[in-house]
């Protein structure tokens, strides 16, 4: 699930993407989270999408629990 270093080196932006669908996407967010912070640097913009938003009648991830998420760790 790690992805190397290499991967990581002079990246300026970074996506964490989670299924709205599965709320286990989205517990594992902090592990992606971390790997980014540790890896590409602060100057990297992260910013997080939430997948399926067409199914949102079905979404087991509210909107706002990922606002809030975001929000904490000053991401976009």
């Amino acid at each position: 699930m790690a992805i190397t270093k290499a991967y990581y080196r002079n990246a300026l932006g970074a996506l964490l993407v989670f299924d709205i669908l599965k709320a286990s996407t989205f517990q594992n967010l902090d592990q992606w989270y971390n790997e980014v912070r540790a890896n590409a640097g602060s100057d990297c913009c992260i910013i997080l999408v939430g997948n399926k938003s067409d199914q949102r009648h079905i979404r087991a991830v509210l909107y706002d629990d990922a606002k809030r998420y975001a929000d904490a760790r000053n991401i976009q």
